[in-house]
C-alpha cells in the first residue's frame, strides 16, 4: 500500500457558493472533470444549473462538506468535493470528486491532494473513507487501491426515462 506524500506544495482554497467567483471556478473545473469522465452527463440539459443548485443546497444544510480548489505553482489545477455522514462514533468520509487536470497529472499532485483530504476527514473523526468511482474509471480505481481502498459495493442503475439516460 502506498503512503501519500505531502512533498508537493499545494495551496488549498475553500470554496463556498456565496463566493461567486470561486464557486464559478469550481463549477468550471467540475464541468471539465465530467466532460472528460462522463460526457453523456454533461450533455444533459441544464447539467451545470442542476449541479450548482444541488451543491448549493447541500452546503446550506451540511456543515460537514468541503469544496476545494487546488492550486499548484499559482495555477488552479484541480478540485476536491468530500463530506462526512453519520453519528460521531460511526462517521464515514466520502470523496465524491477528486480531480486533477490532465496537464498536471503525473506530478504526484493527486497523491498530495488525497493526503490533505484524508487528513481533514480523519481530523473530523471519520472512521472510514469511501470514494465514488465509475466502473470504467480503472485509473481512479487503481489510484485509490494504492492507498488501501478495496472494492466493497457495486451500484446498479435502471434508467426509467424513455427520453434518455439520467
Amino acid at each position: 500500500m502506498a503512503t501519500p506524500t505531502a512533498e508537493v506544495a499545494l495551496n488549498i482554497v475553500d470554496v463556498h457558493p456565496d463566493n461567486h467567483d470561486l464557486f464559478e471556478s469550481f463549477l468550471s473545473i467540475t464541468e471539465e472533470h465530467y466532460t472528460e469522465s462522463w460526457p453523456e452527463e454533461v450533455c444533459q440539459n441544464k447539467w451545470r444549473e442542476h449541479y450548482s443548485r444541488t451543491v448549493t443546497e447541500r452546503m446550506k444544510t451540511d456543515v460537514r462538506r468541503w469544496l476545494w480548489l487546488v492550486e499548484f505553482e499559482g495555477k488552479v489545477v484541480g478540485l476536491a468535493n468530500f463530506y462526512l455522514t453519520g453519528p460521531q462514533d460511526q462517521r464515514i468520509g466520502t470523496i465524491q470528486e477528486l480531480y486533477i487536470r490532465p496537464a498536471y497529472r503525473g506530478r504526484r499532485i493527486g497523491y498530495a491532494l488525497f493526503a490533505k483530504v484524508k487528513e481533514e476527514l480523519v481530523k473530523s473523526d471519520a472512521k472510514r473513507i469511501k470514494a465514488s468511482v465509475a466502473v470504467d474509471e480503472l485509473g481512479s480505481m487503481k489510484f485509490f487501491e494504492n492507498y488501501g481502498f478495496r472494492l466493497e459495493r457495486v451500484n446498479l442503475v435502471l434508467n426509467t426515462d424513455p427520453e434518455g439516460e439520467l
